[in-house]
């Protein structure tokens, strides 16, 4: 995929400090053939697997 360099990302540790300063995202999709977005708090583990990983919370009750 090709990015614009003014796109591009410093490296890893630049992104990950991204995501421990803004710890909440959108998730969108189609909830009955309209759009739905939703807030979603987010933890960030540096050390698992390659990349990190986030650990998320959605209620039960969501309709996602």
């Amino acid at each position: 995929m090709y990015i614009p360099k003014h796109f591009e990302q410093a490296g890893l540790a630049t992104c990950h400090d991204l995501i421990d300063r803004y710890s909440f995202a959108i998730l969108i999709s189609k909830v009955d053939g309209a759009p739905y977005a939703t807030h979603l708090p987010f933890l960030l583990n540096r050390d698992q697997g390659e990349f990190g990983a986030l650990l998320g919370h959605m209620a039960l009750a969501n309709p996602h």
